[in-house]
């Protein structure tokens, strides 16, 4: 009898939405806690960070777990710790108007947790990347997105973005692998 062999893992196209589209990563605490949380999944979760944008009220990413690593738990593991942490910062920089929208959407979740408060939304909805073609999409759907947002009008420009290392070659935090595209 065989051993079966593990399927390949795929990248994946997160997206990361604030409850209410609430720009509160237009303030860099609140920013850094998601940066510096996607540098700690890719050290630590045994997931590779392909591509990044971190915008006012959300973020997309392209992760590529390793065999075996459940994509839906580094998820749900990177929202709780985020979560709680910009709770926390939002609690100490006495951020009324944050702590109100995030008690209010914790409120009308039903999800019991131990949490007062819901920074994300519900949801990361993975879609798995099995082509070049849908990779470079992806890729670009996530670097052009400070243009159509307009907070920029040159994606090099936006500094919260992968955009840099893949068309310039350069180091951007959190650093990313990037991905294959021949």
């Amino acid at each position: 009898m065989s051993t079966p062999t593990p399927l390949s893992n795929y990248p994946y196209f997160v997206t990361c939405t604030v409850v209410e589209w609430l720009a509160i990563f237009s303030t860099a605490a609140y920013r850094q806690i998601v940066l510096d949380s996607l540098d700690f999944i890719q050290k630590n979760k045994h997931v590779r960070l392909n591509a990044f944008v971190v915008m006012p009220t959300h973020l997309h990413a392209i992760i590529l777990p390793e065999d075996r690593v459940n994509l839906s738990d580094v998820l749900r593991d990177f929202k709780r710790h985020t979560s709680r942490t910009i709770s926390k910062t939002a609690s100490s920089r006495q951020d009324q108007t944050a702590l109100a929208r995030f008690s209010m959407a914790r409120q009308e979740n039903r999800a019991q947790q131990e949490s007062d408060y819901q920074v994300w939304q519900e949801g990361s909805y993975p879609e798995a990347i099995f082509s070049v073609r849908f990779a470079r999409q992806k890729l670009e759907y996530i670097h052009k997105n400070p243009v159509r947002g307009g907070l920029v009008e040159n994606e090099l420009n936006y500094p919260f973005s992968s955009a840099r290392a893949y068309h310039l070659n350069e180091q951007t935090y959190p650093p990313v692998t990037l991905l294959e595209l021949s």
